[in-house]
């Protein structure tokens, strides 16, 4: 299992997440985006930078603002 599966197993279905940046957090955003298409989880997620924006809408990922996300079940980043 790689570290990018393992978080995933934070994300509880129907939350709004952080989205982090740096190439672990965009594996996982990859990642992520394959679970939200196969429609194996319901997520919003709330990017940390623009470019982490372009790669979750890409992967399919619904994205939304800080200021209209609630309360974060858990953020995503990476150590890079």
């Amino acid at each position: 299992m790689t570290i990018y599966e393992r978080a995933l197993e934070f994300v509880p279905d129907g939350a709004t997440i952080g989205l982090g940046s740096g190439r672990a957090a965009w594996a996982f955003v990859r990642l992520l985006g394959e679970r939200v298409r196969a429609g194996a989880v319901r997520v919003r997620g709330v990017p940390t930078s623009d470019e982490t924006a372009r790669l979750a809408t890409e992967c399919g990922v619904p994205l939304v603002e800080l200021r209209d996300a609630g309360e974060l079940a858990v953020t995503v980043d990476g150590a890079d």
